[in-house]
């Protein structure tokens, strides 16, 4: 069975607030999985992960940017030196933006980064009159500066959150072609061995490979993999070779639910950027390198002192304003480790630099552990059965719903204070990381007394109270809910062998093309027994080597023209380093699961590729003898159609809709 719990929607689109989108789902309009049904749609909204979200507003009216602004003036013109120049010219900055009249929660990067300067110099000045003063004048001051300092966080985690929602979307642009249905990977491969008379050679190597796409079953898989080799290989008068590698590899895959999800996870990690477009690495560099070095430090600050500082501003005769809600940063739903070891063997025959013939076949045995890191909350939604197992017995619980909001609601108030002023006073690391224990174990305590009482039957699903809790629990998931909550882990394994035979014919006369047919059969044993079983893949492929024709037809040009001796490298390495991969071309897939003895198609796809493939083995006079290879491929996807015998496939994707949980393993 399936290891997904409750993946997020592609259905949740309409937030119960207006605001401006800034991130793009992408899915081509011929796909199945805009045909399949939502069988129960998960509630959160897509809001969550775009610039400008906002919480519903509670009742009252709130304090805005100005009247922010003013108190601090008025506290300084009570003072005994007036306002600095500095922060009256800061203020005026504030009226020229016209953002006196919004809600600090409202505001974009260029507003967030004024007001953070404001109330960053304010809290100098306030620190200043208290080194002046004596108590309890300086008391005062202090306490000020204090309120300031934490009005600064939350305009700084405002406008790192701009800054990462630009990233955001502009990683989910970048990875459009994933989003629709295909893929892009990257590879690098370093080989240092020996050579021999007559052509054979043994070759050792390593080899570092990335890829993303989206699978079969609409799943965004970001793998990562690390392989150590060998290769043996005999070459006869460059006529003829054939080559026989054994090859271990380990892989991490991190799953994500849609691109937005995997855009939100991965925006400010600079691998991943690396690992796309060039050119979007270079366009995005300053936003990335230089804005969000603290994003996570700042966003979880702003998260913890908010309900201090509320309380802070109500003793000084503010109503709280609208401020932003942080949420902790999206992660994986699972992440699958696994282990493969591969054997192949390879024939190569070239016919006077005009037709080249190939072929290849392939055993491999993968086997994999997927893993999802749970918190007690998690567990419960996942399966009931196996939380009461990790709640133990009822006698250990002594709690109701009244007394269970009460709780909930100290706790965020005497944790938030205990957090900010440790900060405040700036307590050694080793303190706060104390505190942070304390505080962590008590939100286990309310976790667990909060899935108990609905195991009790006293919190029923989807009541008003159970709705009460689960949104405190969501607007303080960084007090209530952190990572360091999930002590369960759900796993299961799964095994994967497969036999794969691969043909190849190139013709390089003039225009140079290629074409492969790849048929493999597999033995799947996994978790879903709809997932399990015996699989055939046929994989067609036709593939116009672009930049070999163009040397070509280059070489053929200069020579009619009476050009000899030119070497048209450097022209190919120009065009090939701005527009042009290295080969364009076709391909079609077609998925077939054997049943009762008869091949049945689950799927049928067809594909746009674009890939680079460079290796080059350099000899010396030594028996030594380097072997590089670099590559990069992007696949598009252009149409995909179900077949019509089985179900296989999209069962998995609606059972997933039903928030069932699986028999896999759970630890502790």
């Amino acid at each position: 069975m399936e290891l997904v719990l409750n993946p997020r929607s592609h259905h949740a689109l309409y937030p119960e607030l207006p605001a401006t989108p800034v991130l793009c789902s992408y899915k081509p309009s011929d796909s199945y999985h805009n045909e399949a049904v939502a069988l129960s749609p998960d509630t959160l909204d897509l809001v969550d992960h775009l610039q400008g979200s906002a919480p519903p507003l509670e009742e009252g009216d709130r304090a805005t940017v100005g009247d922010l602004s003013r108190f601090v003036l008025d506290k300084l013109a009570d003072s005994p030196s007036p306002p600095p120049a500095s922060l009256q010219k800061l203020h005026r900055q504030l009226l020229l933006l016209s953002i006196t009249a919004k809600e600090p929660g409202n505001l974009d990067k260029k507003e967030a980064q004024a007001c953070y300067e404001y109330f960053k110099t304010a809290q100098h000045t306030f620190d200043e009159h208290a080194q002046a003063c004596c108590p309890p004048q300086q008391t005062e001051y202090q306490q000020l500066r204090d309120l300031c300092r934490m009005l600064k966080w939350q305009f700084r985690a405002s406008r790192d959150q701009r800054t990462k929602s630009v990233l955001d979307q502009a990683l989910a642009k970048s990875r459009a072609e994933v989003a629709e249905g295909g893929s892009l990977g990257n590879r690098a491969k370093l080989g240092i061995g020996a050579t021999a008379l007559g052509g054979a050679s043994i070759v050792p190597s390593l080899e570092l490979s990335t890829k993303l796409e989206t699978t079969q079953g609409r799943i965004i898989k970001d793998t990562t993999s690390v392989s150590a080799g060998v290769t043996a290989q005999v070459s006869l008068a460059n006529l003829a070779s054939s080559r026989l590698s054994a090859q271990v590899e380990k892989s991490t895959t991190r799953k994500y639910g849609d691109i937005d999800s995997y855009a939100n996870a991965r925006s400010l990690s600079k691998w991943t950027w690396w690992n796309g477009s060039k050119r979007d690495l270079l366009t995005q560099s300053r936003t990335l390198f230089a804005s969000c070095n603290n994003y996570k430090r700042n966003i979880r600050l702003a998260a913890q002192s908010r309900p201090y500082l509320e309380s802070r501003l109500r003793e000084n005769g503010l109503v709280p304003p609208n401020f932003e809600h942080h949420a902790p940063q999206a992660q994986p739903f699972q992440v699958e480790r696994g282990q493969r070891v591969a054997l192949t063997a390879q024939a190569q025959f070239d016919g006077l630099g005009i037709v080249t013939a190939g072929a290849q076949a392939k055993a491999d045995l993968l086997r994999t552990t997927k893993n999802k890191a749970l918190d007690i909350i998690g567990v419960y939604d996942w399966s009931k059965d196996f939380t009461r197992q990790c709640l133990g017995s009822p006698r250990d619980y002594d709690t109701s719903v009244p007394q269970l909001l009460s709780d909930l609601h100290a706790h965020i108030a005497d944790s938030s204070q205990q957090l900010s002023r440790a900060v405040l006073r700036n307590e050694s690391p080793q303190r706060l990381r104390q505190l942070g224990e304390e505080i962590d174990h008590r939100s286990r305590q309310l976790a667990n007394d909060y899935i108990h009482l609905k195991l009790q039957g006293a919190i029923a699903d989807d009541s008003a109270h159970d709705e009460s809790i689960r949104q405190l629990f969501k607007e303080h998931a960084l007090l209530l809910r952190p990572d360091s909550l999930k002590l369960y882990t759900a796993k299961t394994d799964t095994e994967t062998r497969t036999i794969a035979v691969e043909s190849k014919l190139k013709l390089a006369a003039g225009a140079s093309a290629q074409a492969s047919a790849n048929i493999s059969l597999s033995s799947v044993v996994e978790d879903d027994p709809h997932l399990s079983g015996t699989y055939l893949d046929i994989t067609l492929q036709g593939q116009f080597n672009t930049l070999e024709t163009l040397q070509n037809l280059i070489s053929s040009g200069l020579a009619q023209a009476g050009v000899s001796g030119f070497d048209p490298a450097p022209i190919i390495a120009l065009i090939a380093g701005t527009v042009l991969y290295q080969s364009h071309g076709c391909s079609a897939k077609f998925t077939l699961k054997i049943k009762d003895g008869k091949p049945v198609l689950l799927l049928s796809q067809q594909f746009l590729t674009q890939s680079d493939d460079f290796n080059q083995t350099v000899t010396a006079a030594t028996p030594l003898a380097l072997e590089v290879g670099i590559g990069s491929h992007v696949h598009n996807l252009a149409a995909e159609q179900l077949g019509s015998q089985s179900l296989d496939l999209v069962l998995p994707i609606a059972l997933g809709k039903l928030d069932k949980g699986t028999q896999a393993d759970l630890e502790a």
